[in-house]
């Protein structure tokens, strides 16, 4: 009996999980920026927790778009030589951003303004709920592979 033929193609699924596993690496960083900017600006500065939320969120924003760029997928932004950098941004705010603050500050004001979980704890279960629906929104939308011309 012969031996099944090998394939040298990559394993789509196993390119999809390694790149899932280093999204969530990007995230847990990008949750330490939030928090660290919501402590920040709640208890040094006293920013009422809503509005406090929205730019805790928009700078771990950034922050995750950045990182997605140099390293979740590299590959595909850096193929494209910087090229459409500014466009991958607005993508990225539009879906990614704009679910993570709506969601974050829907979110933040039932769990810590009307049921009273403690600030970090909320925002937690806000990062948690939002981060499936990011991945998908960023893989099939922002940094997805261009066709070949």
């Amino acid at each position: 009996m012969k031996p099944p033929l090998q394939s040298n193609q990559p394993n789509p699924a196993s390119g999809l999980f390694i790149r899932w596993i280093k999204f969530n690496a990007v995230g847990m960083l990008g949750v330490g920026v939030q928090l660290a900017m919501l402590t920040s600006l709640t208890n040094t500065v006293g920013v009422h927790y809503l509005p406090a939320t929205a730019l805790a969120v928009e700078t771990a924003v950034l922050h995750n778009f950045l990182w997605h760029e140099r390293y979740t997928w590299r590959d595909l932004t850096q193929s494209a030589q910087g090229a459409g950098g500014l466009h991958r941004l607005l993508r990225f705010h539009l879906t990614n951003g704009l679910l993570s603050l709506t969601g974050n500050v829907l979110l933040m004001r039932l769990l810590a303004g009307v049921l009273h979980l403690p600030l970090m704890a909320a925002n937690i279960l806000c990062i948690v709920t939002c981060s499936l629906a990011n991945f998908a929104m960023s893989h099939s939308l922002v940094f997805r592979a261009r066709p070949a011309l």
